[in-house]
């Protein structure tokens, strides 16, 4: 169940970091540039340095630089705490597409080595009937319950072998529903 639940939260982040890139191509430094320039770069420009940061003084072409800076920002600004409150505010729609933009690119590798594709891995049905096992104590016959898996070089517990189809999904739900049965009665 725990890997059932694992895999929704990685839908919901490649997901999220699809959404990122799209909203990444729409808006880029020349709007986030704008959006500093008419709302922020009043009082935190090189003069005036309000709170210690100047906009001006930061470029936007790199911001793993001051990233720092830039999450702090971020959280000021998702809050509404910035601008403050009597400034002009921007609207909600440029404070989450700066923010998505933002957000993204201080995500984004800064360079060096980038980690290939890392495919999510399932428990393997032996692995599942284990911690079945570990945590609600009872005996569970996996084989009867799940499909068998794939070998690759000697090995059940390969990742890239261990796809998950709907039909796949749908008999671990149902081995899961039974050993909740068997745990906790009817």
């Amino acid at each position: 169940m725990t890997r059932v639940l694992s895999i929704g939260f990685a839908i919901a982040a490649v997901t999220t970091a699809a959404l990122a890139q799209v909203r990444e191509t729409n808006r880029g430094p020349e709007q986030a540039r704008k959006l500093l320039d008419t709302y922020c770069a009043g009082c935190h420009n090189s003069r005036a340095r309000a709170g210690g940061v100047a906009f001006d003084a930061l470029t936007l072409d790199n911001p793993h630089d001051h990233a720092d800076v830039w999450e702090k920002a971020l959280r000021k600004l998702r809050g509404r705490q910035m601008p403050p409150p009597g400034n002009r505010q921007p609207d909600q729609r440029d404070i989450d597409a700066f923010a998505s933009w933002m957000e993204a690119t201080l995500d984004s590798p800064v360079g060096g080595p980038v980690a290939g594709h890392v495919p999510i891995q399932r428990l393997t049905r032996t692995e599942f009937a284990t911690a079945v096992s570990d945590l609600l104590g009872i005996e569970l016959d996996a084989e009867k319950l799940l499909p068998a898996e794939i070998e690759v070089q000697g090995f059940e517990n390969i990742a890239a072998a261990l796809s998950v189809s709907p039909a796949f999904l749908d008999q671990y739900v149902t081995a899961t529903r039974q050993s909740a049965r068997l745990a906790v009665g009817g």
